[in-house]
């Protein structure tokens, strides 16, 4: 089972998010641009994220941002720089966010 490490993500204020580590080699490797929105599955429920955008792509960044996450983030109790993984359960498409590996 493959799994993507990953560690919260907050802009400061009320973005959420989940940081892909691993830089944009690792992002390459596990996600295509052209399956935007990919999907992840928190908590049973699946979610479409946007990957088709620059800042996903660049080296810096690579954050799958939303509100769903957030909440996700939040009820979960999770704070900026704990882990997450994303168990892979279709290649480039469908994801499952979990917090523990």
């Amino acid at each position: 089972m493959n799994k993507i490490e990953c560690s919260v993500w907050n802009n400061g204020a009320s973005g959420w998010g989940l940081k892909i580590l691993g830089g944009l080699g690792m992002r390459k490797r596990h996600f295509q641009r052209t399956n935007s929105p990919i999907l992840v599955e928190l908590d049973g429920t699946l979610f479409p994220f946007n990957i088709d955008k620059k800042s996903f792509w660049t080296p810096r960044c690579g954050e799958l941002i939303g509100i769903q996450l957030g909440e996700w983030i939040i009820k979960h109790g999770l704070k900026s720089g704990d882990r997450v993984w994303l168990e892979i359960l279709k290649p480039f498409q469908t994801f499952k966010a979990a917090t523990k590996a």
